[in-house]
């Protein structure tokens, strides 16, 4: 007797990580770009898009369209909230940035204002 059954292939289905192709491991070492792109979207609406930073000392760039310029923000080298989870670090760092000096508060795209809301 002759077997034509087809043969399946099964596939084995292996949990697949995305990592943003455009996000270098420079940055994925100390951030987490799909969280930060969610903190993003949440703080300065939908049609924020965070970018890597041509500057590498830092880890994102993002466009002020009422200035008309980019704005680098998050130091590279050092972990944010994204990454780690600590809520004590976050603590720490949240109360460390608070009394900067200038007009920080009332500018929703000033370095230290994204990075309190997006990395930390």
């Amino acid at each position: 007797m002759s077997d034509n059954r087809k043969t399946l292939k099964i596939k084995k289905h292996t949990k697949r990580v995305k990592h943003n192709k455009k996000f270098p491991t420079r940055i994925r070492l100390y951030s987490t770009p799909r969280v930060a792109q969610k903190m993003a979207y949440k703080y300065l609406g939908k049609t924020a898009k965070l970018y890597p930073a041509n500057n590498p000392e830092k880890k994102y760039k993002i466009f002020d369209h009422k200035n008309n310029k980019w704005i680098n923000f998050g130091q590279m080298g050092y972990e944010d909230y994204t990454k780690h989870k600590d809520k004590n670090r976050r603590k720490n760092y949240l109360t460390r940035t608070k009394f900067m000096r200038g007009d920080w508060k009332n500018n929703k795209y000033s370095a230290n204002n994204l990075s309190r809301n997006i990395l930390w």
